[in-house]
């Protein structure tokens, strides 16, 4: 019933029927006036209503100078003004009878003790009105689904399997967007959810969990207010999809700047690692970790073991290099059955490596890097291929292009399947097809065999719940 009742207070927030934006400008530089753009750019079709004592309207929209004074239900109100206009607004949202509340505004709980009190306050009256909120100090949100998007983020992204909480709104919207538009992944749900005055993050990961069009969870914490909930939800959350989380305040300066920018304590790693190892939680270490495990959960099979094969037209050493990377990550790089290296040695040179890593040995010809990664996926010891190749020359992008849809087709095997490059995506039209079309594109092997090893960690913790036994071959 308690999660009924809290996916029923979400719904006003991630789904509602009418907004108000609390703050709305006619000046493009403010913050009032980028979210109220982006949702008229998302085409949102509930009500929205800025508010704004000054202006009469604003963006075509009839403006009010206050919440109260708007004649129809509000759903949820967008609060982009001072600080210390933040406590009147959320008194008036209570008189008005809103549901939720988005509170972008920073300089709170983040600043010192003063302004925690005031935050406090303003937490209080919320919960004494009914009302639940995000934030404050946050980015906004944002949900596909409903074509919302509260945020000020530069640029909107297409729909996408990934749902995104987010205690830095700079990681959130302004680089997780940007980097998805360039790489073609699409997110459904994104929650920026700053210093977590009333909803934490346990909360959101439990209503994303059970969320259909959610198939990734990615999180970037600093610290969990709610341990015995996030744990719980956790657990039950990676029973049916995977969480990619980074901890951020892993140090103890890390842990002073956490203080500082969300107010939150950011607690011990040794047992925030002993949680993730316990739930299921794939942990990352980095921005692009994050962003680059998560697209491949995304866009990728489970692996079904360890194992897996190589291919290389990028030169010898990148599959030397390959290979101790897969080493180092728990990984198994095992040497291919006889039909394989029978096959392999037909289709190249005499003189060509082919035990696992398989070097194609120049000239690069992409045609051979397509027919050689498909004689190893064949391979029943096999369960995951790295194949490095393609961006090799940019007097070959035609050659490439028409390979690359070879290349798609190798999906069918139902195996994981990353491409290496040294080259920019920029450069390429053949890498941005791949990536588009559901073909992870990383610039090392190191990229490729951890997002792997996320894979393989991530089936084993489920394999384990039904008494799993893997055999090293």
């Amino acid at each position: 019933m308690q999660e009924d009742a809290l996916a029923e207070e979400l719904d006003y927030i991630f789904n509602p029927r009418s907004i108000a934006v609390i703050g709305a400008s006619t000046e493009p530089k403010k913050l009032g006036n980028r979210i109220l753009n982006n949702l008229i750019n998302r085409k949102y079709t509930g009500k929205l209503f800025p508010i704004n004592p000054r202006d009469r309207e604003i963006m075509g929209f009839q403006a009010y100078s206050k919440v109260v004074e708007v004649p129809e239900t509000i759903d949820v109100a967008v609060i982009v003004v001072p600080a210390s206009a933040v406590l009147q607004a959320m008194e008036e949202c209570v008189k008005k009878g809103v549901r939720g509340a988005v509170i972008i505004t920073s300089g709170f709980a983040e600043t010192g003790v003063k302004v925690r009190e005031l935050q406090e306050r303003m937490a209080e009256v919320a919960h004494k009105g009914g009302l639940r909120f995000v934030g404050p100090n946050c980015e906004g949100i944002f949900n596909a689904s409903a074509n919302v998007d509260m945020t000020f983020a530069p640029k909107s992204p297409k729909k996408g399997g990934i749902s995104f909480i987010s205690q830095s709104g700079a990681i959130g919207a302004n680089t997780m967007f940007r980097w998805g538009a360039e790489r073609g992944v699409g997110f459904n749900v994104f929650c920026s959810s700053g210093n977590e005055a009333d909803l934490s993050s346990a909360d959101y990961l439990q209503y994303v969990g059970q969320d259909e069009d959610t198939r990734v969870v990615m999180m970037y914490v600093e610290g969990i207010k709610k341990g015995r909930l996030f744990f719980e939800v956790a657990k039950r959350t990676s029973q049916t999809k995977p969480i990619v989380l980074m901890k951020g305040g892993q140090t103890e300066a890390g842990s002073r700047a956490v203080s500082s920018h969300t107010g939150v304590l950011s607690g011990s790693s040794v047992i925030f690692d002993t949680v993730c190892r316990q739930t299921g939680i794939v942990k990352v270490d980095d921005v692009d970790e994050l962003f680059d495990v998560s697209m491949t959960f995304e866009t990728q099979p489970l692996p079904k073991g360890s194992n897996v094969g190589i291919v290389t037209g990028a030169g010898g050493g990148m599959g030397v290099v390959a290979v101790d990377a897969c080493i180092k990550r728990e990984l198994y790089v095992p040497v291919f059955s006889e039909n394989t290296i029978a096959q392999l040695k037909a289709s190249l040179p005499p003189y060509a490596p082919v035990n696992n890593p398989v070097d194609l040995t120049p000239p690069f010809d992409p045609a051979r890097l397509v027919k050689c990664t498909e004689i190893v996926l064949q391979d029943e010891k096999i369960d995951s291929v790295i194949s490095m190749g393609f961006g090799w020359r940019t007097d070959m992008v035609s050659v490439e292009l028409a390979a690359v849809e070879e290349f798609l087709g190798l999906k069918k095997y139902g195996k994981p399947i990353v491409m290496v490059s040294v080259a920019s995506k920029c450069e390429f039209e053949t890498l941005r097809k791949l990536e588009a079309e559901g073909i992870p594109v990383f610039l090392t092997p190191g990229k490729a065999s951890r997002a792997i090893a996320a894979l393989v960690q991530y089936q084993k913790f489920k394999s384990k719940q039904k008494g799993y036994s893997e055999t090293r071959l």
